[in-house]
């Protein structure tokens, strides 16, 4: 029985920082496995084509950016194999930490697949305001996106664990996170 940790929350909500800080602090070996590595297989600049992600303007105030991300029908079995190369991996005993935004859908999906594993969900909150200054400090992120993801990804998921991700509390995050995971032993 393999251990997988289904890490959620919004983009820039420290989910990538938060695995490899549980990677250095655990015993064990884990595999960090992120739906943006999916994401960076897909050639460049076709990511947000219809076909694979759509990302669209939901500004409600034009001097407030948001942006909605929707998966077109490529994207949706791409998103369906990451939980597929989860649950292979499970069944041949490799442990994951996995980082992903996901939906009631995507963590019923995860939940079905890895019955027979120790599974944790885990909703990893951050004030919007710390993940909209990482959104914007990073470089890397479409600005707006976060504040999109905050008022619905949650909807409907009963986790199993909540962190709070705010600036400095990684170590402790971590630390939690590997503490129920190992209580459940």
């Amino acid at each position: 029985m393999a251990r997988v940790v289904v890490l959620t929350g919004v983009s820039s909500a420290g989910k990538s920082s938060l695995a490899r800080k549980m990677q250095d602090q655990a015993e064990r070996d884990w595999l960090h496995v992120t739906f943006d590595k999916f994401i960076s297989m897909i050639p460049v600049g076709r990511e947000t084509s219809p076909e694979w992600f759509v990302v669209r303007n939901a500004a409600k105030d034009p001097d407030v950016p948001e942006i909605s991300f929707t998966s077109g029908p490529r994207g949706l079995e791409l998103r369906q194999a990451m939980r597929d190369f989860v649950r292979v991996a499970a069944d041949r005993g490799i442990d994951m930490i996995v980082d992903d935004v996901c939906t009631t859908l995507e963590v019923d999906d995860y939940r079905s697949q890895l019955a027979g594993h120790d599974l944790t969900v885990v909703r990893v909150d951050v004030p919007l305001a710390a993940a909209e200054r990482r959104e914007k400090a990073r470089g890397d992120r479409m600005i707006g996106l976060t504040r999109n993801q905050a008022g619905r990804i949650h909807e409907g998921i009963d986790y199993d664990l909540t962190v709070v991700n705010d600036d400095g509390q990684l170590d402790a995050c971590a630390a939690r996170i590997l503490a129920a995971v190992d209580a459940n032993d």
